[in-house]
């Protein structure tokens, strides 16, 4: 689970050193899941986070069924999770990345302090962070419970009465179970992989886009090319789509627009061939609503974002350009096909929004042709229309 946001930061042990001297709770080397009758998982995270916490929340059902599950964290974990039968509540903060790092948390004081006094009017048997996240566990270690669970990470254990091992080459799906296995669980092959279903609403959703679009017999793929930061957006979408729609008559493009990315889609229509510019249908849709829409694609192309986890776990044949992040600890995880296009550099992973050598190598490599081929081998080995 090594990766960007969870580095071992001096601020980090300082806070954690400075709580555990008001902090005090008795140490157990064993904790029974099965006897939980309320749970707090506090994880307070970006998107693709949130659902590649759907293998824990799983098995967290299946060795605590008896357990009521509350969820912590971003209101957009509720959009995601509300209906997948994996929690009971949530308690969220207004501003989804109030928990995202300390200068957010010292930003966003009043919400955090307002959920924090929501989530303290009840007591529960168990508190768990999983992720070894510093802001999240400092958090958790205020709320009442009898056990706080989390990884052994940043000297974290200070605040936690039962600590998993933290395995720091581990993909971060199977890094949150490892609680699980130190608790003894037996897992199976499923147990790590991601899974989203769609609710009743979203499958109308998606039969109304069908048919409202005419999709039916066609091969639509989905391609959204926005990220969190510019230097994180490939720019080979134009070219891309052109080779796409030259390359078969029945293909249909859905062009995804997230928050921020208005701008950077109408640069990529701009450059789509005339002759190709109706096959494009540009999406802009809440988060229910976008997952629904993806879920009619046969393959889908995204940047390493949001889109490629949602995806993966929604059973749809992905394509994730991996430039500055590393696969191994993050890479999408789904039943079906997950193409990751990545190359080792020496910077890798990069958490800078611009790059330090001014090369940008991680993406320039990267050519229209090789995701055009990437995709096209997919498609003829998985070709999905849809019916």
């Amino acid at each position: 689970m090594k990766y960007k946001y969870r580095l071992d930061k001096r601020w980090a042990r300082v806070f954690v050193r400075f709580r555990s001297l008001m902090w005090y709770r008795k140490r157990s080397d064993t904790v029974n899941l099965q006897a939980c009758k309320s749970v707090a998982l506090v994880y307070p995270h970006l998107i693709g986070d949130i659902v590649m916490v759907t293998p824990f929340l799983r098995l967290l059902r299946r060795v605590a069924p008896q357990a009521e599950i509350t969820f912590i964290g971003a209101g957009w974990a509720k959009q995601i999770l509300d209906n997948q039968h994996l929690t009971d509540k949530f308690i969220c903060f207004q501003n989804p990345r109030a928990m995202l790092g300390m200068r957010a948390v010292l930003e966003n004081y009043k919400d955090v302090w307002q959920t924090l006094q929501t989530a303290r009017q009840q007591k529960f048997d168990a508190v768990i962070e999983p992720f070894g996240d510093v802001t999240a566990t400092l958090f958790a270690s205020f709320l009442r419970a009898d056990e706080y669970i989390g990884v052994d990470f940043s000297n974290l254990s200070k605040l936690q009465t039962y600590t998993a091992p933290y395995d720091a080459d581990a993909h971060l799906v199977d890094g949150l179970l490892k609680l699980f296995e130190s608790c003894g669980v037996r897992l199976q092959p499923e147990d790590y992989f991601p899974q989203i279903v769609l609710s009743e609403r979203q499958r109308q959703v998606r039969q109304d886009f069908v048919e409202q679009h005419r999709l039916a017999g066609k091969t639509v793929i989905g391609i959204h090319p926005g990220a969190s930061v510019d230097s994180r957006r490939w720019k080979g979408f134009a070219h891309l789509i052109n080779s796409l729609c030259e390359s078969r008559c029945d293909m249909a493009i859905c062009l995804f627009c997230g928050p921020g990315d208005e701008n950077f889609v109408q640069d990529i229509l701009a450059q789509v061939n005339v002759e190709f510019k109706e096959r494009v249908i540009t999406v802009k849709r809440p988060l229910s609503e976008y997952m629904a829409v993806l879920s009619v694609c046969s393959h889908v192309i995204c940047n390493d974002s949001s889109c490629g986890h949602i995806t993966a776990a929604l059973g749809v044949p992905v394509t994730v350009l991996f430039a500055q992040g590393e696969p191994r600890f993050i890479a999408p995880r789904g039943p079906n096909t997950v193409n990751i296009i990545s190359r080792d550099f020496p910077c890798k992973p990069c958490v800078q929004n611009e790059c330090p050598k001014h090369t940008h190598e991680c993406f320039t490599w990267i050519t229209p042709e090789i995701v055009f081929e990437t995709v096209q081998n997919a498609l003829n080995g998985d070709l999905r229309k849809i019916c």
